[in-house]
C-alpha cells in the first residue's frame, strides 16, 4: 500500500495540475482502481489537497508542492531507494550522517518538509519552515573525487546555484564561503561535514547539507532575520516545485559535473561569486 501511495503521489505531482483518471493511474501502476482510491484516501488523510471530478479524475490543487521519492529519483536519474523523505526532522544532515554510519551508499539523499533544529556553520540556526528545500546528500570517495573541504563546499555551491538559476530563472549567486544570495538577501546555505579513517586519515564519507528558502513568504521570517533573509519566490507562488529543484541539484551533484577537475570547480565558484557575471553556464 505504501508503495502504491507513493507512486500515486508521484503521478499527481508529475501531472502538475492535469486531471488523471483512476483507470489511467491503475493501468500505469499495474494495480486495481480500488488500490488507487485507497491511496488517494490515504494521501488526503495526510493532508494532500486532491480534487476529484466525475469523469475527469484526480489532481493536486493548484499551488500544492509535494516531495515524491519516485519523482525525484526519476528526474535525477538515480535509484529510488537512495531517496528518503520525511515530514519533519531536527536536521537532514543529522539523519544523513546516521545513514552514512550505517553504510548507506554514495548518493543517498535525505529530504524533509521542515526542520526543527536546522543549522549552518558554527551551529548557527537555520530557519526551516514549510516551503523551503532541505536536503542532505551522502558523497563517498572514490565515486566522489573531491576531498578538500573547500572544494567540496565549492562544488556543492556551484551545482546548487546553477540548478537554481536554470530552474527558477533568477540570478542567484554565491557569497563565500557557503551562502546563497539573491537580490542582496540570503536565500540559502550549505553545510558540509565528513568523517575520516583514524589510521589513514582518508575521507570515508561526506554529508553536504543544502537549505534553500524556495517559496517561504518573507513575512514569515522572524524579525531578526527579515532584513537579511530572502526567498527565491518571496510571495510564496513558485514556478518550480521543491522536488524538481532537488532533482536538478542531485543530477548536477552526482553525474553532470562529477568528472570536472578541482580547477574547473574553483573557477566556476569564483564566477558565481561575482555579481557581474552574466551567464548561466560558469564552465566557459
Amino acid at each position: 500500500m505504501e508503495h502504491t501511495k507513493e507512486r500515486v503521489a508521484s503521478l499527481l505531482a508529475e501531472s502538475r495540475g492535469t486531471f488523471l483518471s483512476g483507470a489511467a493511474m491503475a493501468d500505469e501502476l499495474g494495480v486495481s482502481r480500488n488500490a488507487v482510491w485507497k491511496a488517494i484516501r490515504s494521501l488526503r488523510a495526510e493532508g494532500y489537497a486532491i480534487e476529484a471530478v466525475t469523469n475527469r479524475g484526480y489532481r493536486l490543487e493548484s499551488g500544492r508542492d509535494i516531495l515524491s521519492e519516485a519523482l525525484i529519483a526519476k528526474t535525477a536519474g538515480v535509484e529510488e531507494d537512495l531517496i528518503h523523505i520525511y515530514d519533519e526532522l531536527p536536521s537532514t544532515n543529522r539523519k544523513a550522517k546516521e545513514y552514512a554510519v550505517s553504510g548507506a551508499p554514495h548518493g543517498t539523499t535525505v529530504l524533509a518538509d521542515r526542520q526543527s533544529d536546522g543549522s549552518g556553520r558554527y551551529r548557527k540556526k537555520f530557519f526551516s519552515p514549510p516551503g523551503g528545500l532541505y536536503m542532505s546528500v551522502i558523497l563517498k570517495p572514490p565515486a566522489f573525487p573531491y576531498v578538500n573541504p573547500g572544494d567540496v563546499t565549492g562544488y556543492t555551491a556551484v551545482c546548487v546555484v546553477q540548478a537554481v538559476r536554470e530552474r527558477c530563472g533568477c540570478d542567484a549567486m554565491i557569497k563565500p564561503l557557503n551562502d546563497l544570495y539573491l537580490n542582496g538577501k540570503k536565500i540559502g546555505g550549505i553545510l558540509t561535514e565528513s568523517v575520516s579513517d583514524f589510521d589513514t586519515g582518508e575521507i570515508e564519507w561526506i554529508v553536504t547539507g543544502i537549505g534553500i528558502n524556495l517559496r517561504t513568504k518573507e513575512d514569515l521570517f522572524p524579525d531578526e532575520l527579515r532584513e537579511k533573509a530572502g526567498s527565491v519566490y518571496p510571495d510564496g507562488c513558485a514556478d518550480v516545485t521543491r522536488g524538481e529543484l532537488a532533482a536538478a541539484i542531485l543530477k548536477k551533484l552526482l553525474t553532470e559535473h562529477a568528472g570536472r577537475s578541482g580547477e574547473e570547480i574553483r573557477a566556476a565558484y569564483r564566477r558565481w561569486s561575482d555579481p557581474a557575471f552574466p551567464g548561466r553556464d560558469p564552465f566557459i
